[in-house]
C-alpha cells in the first residue's frame, strides 16, 4: 500500500524520552490486562512473559514468541537485528487464521522463557498496527491527530494499533522513504515487554484498555481501491492486464488461507472469463510463483531500495566492445531549449565498467539499503566472499580476485553531470563532477587507529550519500535481478525499475533510442535486427514473469518504441 501524502517532516528530538514514557505509564496504567503489567528487569519478566502472553490471548490477540537478544544469531548487530525478530516456532502461518490455545502457548514459553512476544496482526487479532519508525514519522502522525489509539514506544519510534476494518483485507506494507510500515494480513509486531536487541523495552505509552481508533482514512484509501478491483478482476480482464490481475488474486487467495491447489483451480476457473484466456502453462507459473512468495513472507523477497540516478542513468556498458576499455560513455537528452547530459569517464588502468560490474554495483547498493539511516561515511560493506555469495558465485580466489578488480574499477570512475544528476536535498539538477566512491579499503588493511578491517569499507561520495539519506531511491527486486542470469536482461530490469517501483500503469513504453542509452549498446537501424539484438534478454524476462509481452510499434518518423506490457509481480514502495 503506497501512503497519499507528502508530509513536511522535521525533527523533535525528545518527543518521546525514554523515562518520560515509562514513568507516565506506570503510573497512569491500572487493573490487570495485559496493558497494566509494568516494565520491569528482564530476569524478574520471565515468569511475567507467559502471563501477558495469555492476557493478550483473552484480548484476542493471535500471540507467537519471538527469539529476541536472547536466541538470535548472528555475525554482526544487523544479521543479529534481523535474527531477534524471528518467530521460534517453525511454523506460525497457522496463527495466521486462529489463536493458540493456553494448552499451546504455556510450553512454549516454558521451552523459551526469555523470548520476546509478538502479536500477529491482521483479521485473527482484529488490528492493524502502523510503525512510525522515526521522529519525523512520528510528528507527522501527531499532527494528523491519529494516534489517540493504543501507542507502544519500540527501539526507535512507535506502533499505534488500530481496529481492523469490517470490509477489505489490509495487508503489509513498507514506505522505507517516510519510515511509516504497516503490519495486517500476514504480519505481526513484537509486542511489550519484550526487550530490544539494544536493550530498551516495548512499553505501553496508551494501554489496549483505553481502546482501539478506526484504521485513519489515509491508509485506508489504497486498500479500499485493490478491493473494489478485486471485484472487477472476477468477471475475467482483457490481454494485457491478466497477469497482474492474477497476482493479486492469488496473493488475496493465498492470505486467506488457500492451499495451492485451491489457487490452481480458482486460477484456472477465473482464466476462463479472460478475453482471451491465458495458456495453462502461464497460469500455473504465475501462481506458483505468487503463491511461493506469499507463504514463506518477507524472506523471500530481497526488495532493496537503490538510489534512483544511478538506476536513471547507465555506470556501465553491455557493448562487448567497450567492456573495461578507457572509453568514455554518455547519455544526452537535447531540446530546443536546453541540451543535458550524463557522462562516465574511466581510468586508462580500469576502463569502462561491464555487466558483471554493474551486478557488483548491484550489490553493494543492496547492502547499503540494509543499513540503519541516516548512513554515515564510512561504510563497512561485507567481505569478498560474502559478496561472492550474493552474486550467486563460487568463492573461488578468482572470483574475489574478480569483485576486489570491479570495485576498484567502480571508484576509479569520474560521474559528470549536465543538469541530469538530481540531488534530492536541494531538489536541484546539478552542474559537477564526482566519484561514487571517495575511498575504499579491503579486508585485512589497517585502518587510522591502526586495526584491522574486517570488511570492505567504502567512503560514499558527498552527493550520493545524501540522496540515499533524502530516501530518493527506487525499489528492486535482488533475487529477482540476480535470477535472470542474462546480462541484458539484467540490464533492462534495472533501467527500467524506477517506472515499475513509482506506477502501475502498465504497459510501459520507452523509445528504443532512450534504452539503448541507458544500456549502452549499438543502435541497430532495422527492426529484425533490433528483435535479434534484444530478442534473448526478453524471452529471459517474459519467462522470469518480469513481464507477459514485449512488442514492437513503428512510428510515421521511424522511431521505435518498445512496449513491455502487464507486469506480473512489480515491487512497491
Amino acid at each position: 500500500m503506497r501512503l497519499y501524502y507528502s508530509p513536511p517532516f522535521f525533527f523533535v528530538k525528545k518527543m518521546f524520552p525514554a523515562t518520560e514514557l515509562i514513568q507516565n505509564y506506570r503510573t497512569t496504567n491500572k487493573g490487570g490486562s495485559a496493558a497494566s503489567l509494568h516494565p520491569m528487569p528482564r530476569n524478574n519478566m520471565e515468569d511475567n512473559t507467559v502471563k501477558t502472553a495469555l492476557s493478550y490471548l483473552k484480548l484476542g490477540f493471535s500471540v507467537i514468541p519471538l527469539k529476541g537478544s536472547w536466541y538470535s544469531k548472528g555475525t554482526n548487530i544487523e544479521d543479529r537485528l534481523k535474527d531477534s525478530k524471528a518467530p521460534l516456532l517453525p511454523s506460525w502461518k497457522p496463527y495466521q487464521f486462529r489463536q493458540p490455545s493456553p494448552s499451546e502457548l504455556n510450553p512454549w514459553f516454558r521451552k523459551w522463557p526469555k523470548a520476546n512476544i509478538a502479536i500477529i496482526t491482521g483479521r485473527v487479532s482484529g488490528i492493524v498496527v502502523v510503525d512510525f519508525d522515526s521522529e519525523e514519522a512520528i510528528e507527522w502522525a501527531k499532527r494528523q491527530g491519529i494516534l489517540k489509539t493504543a501507542v507502544v514506544k519500540t527501539g526507535k519510534g512507535i506502533h499505534a494499533y488500530y481496529k481492523y476494518p469490517d470490509k477489505g483485507d489490509i495487508g503489509n506494507s513498507v514506505d522505507s522513504g517516510a519510515k511509516i510500515d504497516i503490519r495486517a494480513e500476514g504480519g505481526y509486531v513484537v509486542a511489550p515487554p519484550s526487550t530490544h536487541l539494544t536493550g530498551s523495552l516495548y512499553v505501553w505509552i496508551t494501554p489496549i484498555e483505553e481502546g482501539l481508533a478506526p484504521l485513519p482514512d489515509v491508509f485506508l484509501l489504497k486498500t479500499a481501491r485493490r478491493s473494489a478491483d478485486f471485484k472487477e478482476y472476477y468477471n475475467g480482464v482483457n490481454q494485457g492486464g491478466r497477469n497482474d490481475a492474477l497476482a493479486r488474486l492469488c496473493g488475496s487467495w493465498t492470505n486467506h488461507g488457500l492451499t495451492i491447489k485451491d489457487c490452481l483451480e480458482n486460477a484456472h476457473i477465473w482464466n476462463s472469463n479472460n478475453n482471451p484466456p491465458m495458456g495453462a502453462d502461464e497460469v500455473e507459473r504465475t501462481v506458483k510463483s505468487i503463491y511461493r512468495k506469499h507463504l514463506m513472507g518477507d524472506n523471500t523477497t530481497q526488495l532493496f531500495y537503490h538510489e534512483k540516478n544511478f538506476l536513471r542513468f547507465p555506470v556501465s556498458t553491455h557493448s562487448k566492445a567497450l567492456i573495461h576499455k578507457p572509453e568514455e560513455i554518455s547519455v544526452v537528452y537535447s531540446s530546443k531549449e536546453s541540451e543535458r547530459k550524463w557522462s562516465v569517464i574511466p581510468s586508462a588502468k580500469w576502463g569502462i565498467p561491464g555487466p558483471f560490474d554493474e551486478a557488483v554495483f548491484m550489490a553493494v547498493n543492496k547492502i547499503i539499503s540494509d543499513k540503519p539511516k541516516p548512513l554515515n561515511n564510512p561504510v563497512d560493506l561485507c567481505s569478498l566472499k560474502e559478496m561472492a555469495k550474493m552474486l550467486n558465485y563460487s568463492v573461488s580466489g578468482h572470483a574475489l580476485k574478480l569483485i576486489k578488480e570491479s570495485l576498484l574499477r567502480l571508484k576509479s570512475l569520474t560521474i559528470t553531470t549536465e543538469k541530469t544528476y538530481y540531488d534530492a536535498s536541494t531538489r536541484k539538477y546539478l552542474m559537477d563532477s564526482f566519484n561514487i566512491f571517495d575511498r575504499i579499503m579491503f579486508t585485512g588493511e589497517i585502518d587510522e587507529e591502526g586495526e584491522k578491517i574486517k570488511t570492505v569499507r567504502v567512503w560514499l561520495s558527498s552527493v550520493y550519500l545524501k540522496n540515499i539519506n533524502s530516501s530518493y531511491l527506487s525499489a528492486v527486486d535482488y533475487d529477482l535481478y540476480i535470477s535472470l542470469g542474462n546480462n541484458l536482461a539484467r540490464g533492462i530490469y534495472r533501467s527500467l525499475s524506477p517506472i515499475m517501483s513509482t506506477t502501475k500503469s502498465m504497459p510501459i513504453k520507452i523509445s528504443y533510442g532512450k534504452l539503448i542509452q541507458k544500456l549502452q549498446i549499438a543502435e541497430e537501424k532495422y527492426l529484425s535486427d533490433i528483435k535479434k539484438q534484444l530478442g534473448d534478454a526478453h524471452k529471459v524476462l517474459i519467462s522470469k514473469n518480469v513481464f507477459s509481452k514485449i512488442s514492437y510499434i513503428v512510428q510515421a518518423t521511424g522511431k521505435v518504441v518498445i512496449v513491455y506490457s502487464a507486469a506480473a509481480i512489480l515491487p512497491s514502495r
